[in-house]
């Protein structure tokens, strides 16, 4: 039977009748789809290209050229689509802008909030594959990730958001590369505010271990993971990499402003230069950079006596005051800055009780206003744990300690939490207590070695504060107060412990 077009045919009280004009079936084979099997209207809401032009043609009959015109038909009606879609959307949105209320209320709303609430209304009746979203609002969702990605997993649920995908490929098409980033010491200066207190910063800097490998970035076309500091580039495969960042002093914020790949450790004299630069450039943006931290490696305490001997030599051309432990980076029209080195106290922790593991402590304390001096063992620390572990089985005075904290070939040096737990108050009271004469289990110049333990434990705490309030069981550990000069404090640690 020849083909016919499809007649029109009006629905019956049971099930109506529905023709595909594509379809190479015959009339009698078409099979007779029921009102209850799929509830669709009687016409299609986009008809086939070819039948609305009439062609009745099949498309695997069509010509190269053909196809060629069948292909951008069907991409003009796509885009004709979508403009629809778009015009829908910008008439809504205008219904929506002329409402007094509405525009009311998105007045008082922050930037954010307006971001968010626009992006709502846009996408709220497309698919999930159909929303657009602008960079500013993929900017908001990144900052949210970011914060915590379980939380934005579930305002995803709530919201309409970005998927992960998309942030990940927003993210890929920024280009950071090793180096100083002066443009992010920039950006970081207008977020920090005009307020010179908020601009009071320290440079911290530090390196972590990485696995060696090599990456192809396909949208820069290069490989990444050989020795790259931003200026020089080498063909040894990194295994570390240094990090330079600020931090704000009375203001919690922080912020990564370089980093370079290197092999090994990074050499001392890259890091001087890293040093300078990034002090220079703060300071040209108006942040005030008093201080810098790191740890006590090798490389990092050569570096820093190379910018003091820099600096002292510089001082004594001019005929300046010579100051120690005060580094002064050079800056335009002769100025210079001046920048405290310190070291991180848990580095320095690490390193007292390495040293008094090898070797005895002798130090001075005063009390009542006479200097006195003792002399503090490691081998009172171990004993007092033996004595600990053997008579106090159930009731334990030191329930943390253990071998790993004690001895030296089980300690493991890098964790800061064992040099934390045994140079402490509690270990220095049971210490300080078996050295009793009553008691004796302890010679009594172990007393010293509990006077020592006490003194670093405080010292340990008044580096140690935050941002928070004090803390009732450990007063020192706050932040560092202004008006009653915390220098006096340090000195008085061992006169505040007597007794």
């Amino acid at each position: 039977m020849s083909r016919q077009s499809a007649p029109v045919v009006e629905p019956g009280p049971s099930h109506f009748l529905t023709y595909d004009i594509e379809s190479t079936e015959t009339e009698e084979a078409r099979p007779i789809k029921t009102q209850r099997e799929h509830l669709l209207p009687t016409e299609r809401k986009h008809k086939p290209i070819l039948s609305q032009l009439g062609i009745k043609k099949k498309k695997v009959a069509f010509s190269e050229d053909e196809m060629k015109l069948y292909s951008l038909a069907r991409s003009l009606r796509n885009r004709v689509r979508k403009l629809e879609n778009v015009r829908n959307q910008l008439k809504a949105a205008r219904d929506i802008a002329k409402d007094e209320a509405v525009r009311h209320l998105i007045e008082e709303l922050t930037p954010v909030q307006q971001r968010f609430l626009e992006s709502q209304l846009r996408n709220y009746k497309c698919k999930s594959k159909a929303r657009s979203f602008t960079f500013e609002d993929k900017a908001d969702a990144i900052a949210i990730h970011k914060s915590s990605p379980r939380t934005y997993r579930l305002l995803s649920k709530m919201f309409i958001l970005p998927s992960e995908r998309t942030l990940k490929a927003t993210l890929g098409k920024v280009s950071i590369r090793p180096g100083i980033s002066n443009h992010m010491i920039e950006v970081l200066s207008r977020r920090v505010g005009p307020n010179e207190k908020d601009r009071i910063c320290v440079l911290i800097f530090d390196e972590i271990q990485i696995q060696p490998h090599l990456d192809y970035l396909p949208h820069e076309d290069r490989v990444i993971g050989f020795e790259d500091d931003g200026t020089t580039r080498t063909g040894e495969v990194a295994d570390h990499v240094a990090v330079f960042m600020i931090r704000g002093v009375y203001r919690r914020w922080k912020q990564p402003v370089a980093f370079a790949f290197c092999k090994s450790a990074m050499k001392a004299s890259n890091i001087v230069s890293f040093y300078k630069q990034i002090v220079a450039a703060a300071t040209a943006v108006g942040l005030n950079i008093v201080a810098s931290v790191c740890d006590m490696g090798s490389n990092n305490i050569k570096a820093i006596n190379a910018l003091l001997d820099h600096s002292k030599r510089v001082r004594a051309s001019e005929d300046d005051v010579v100051q120690d432990n005060v580094i002064r980076v050079p800056l335009p029209d002769n100025q210079y800055q001046e920048v405290i080195p310190l070291f991180d106290p848990p580095h320095l922790l690490k390193a007292f009780r390495n040293g008094l593991l090898e070797r005895d402590c002798q130090f001075t304390y005063v009390v009542r206003g006479q200097q006195k001096r003792g002399v503090a063992k490691w081998a009172y620390i171990q004993r007092v744990v033996k004595i600990d572990r053997e008579k106090n089985r159930v009731f334990r005075l030191l329930p943390k300690i253990s071998a790993q904290h004690v001895d030296k070939f089980k300690i493991r040096k890098m964790k800061v939490k064992l040099a934390a737990q045994v140079l402490s108050q509690r270990v220095a009271a049971v210490i300080n207590e078996f050295a009793r004469p009553e008691t004796g289990r302890l010679p009594p110049d172990a007393y010293y070695t509990a006077k020592l333990l006490l003194e670093i434990d405080q010292i340990f705490d008044s580096v140690n504060g935050g941002f928070g309030g004090q803390s009732e069981k450990k007063k020192l550990r706050r932040r560092i107060p202004v008006i009653i000069g915390w220098w006096k404090c340090w000195n008085m640690i061992v006169k505040s412990t007597e007794g």
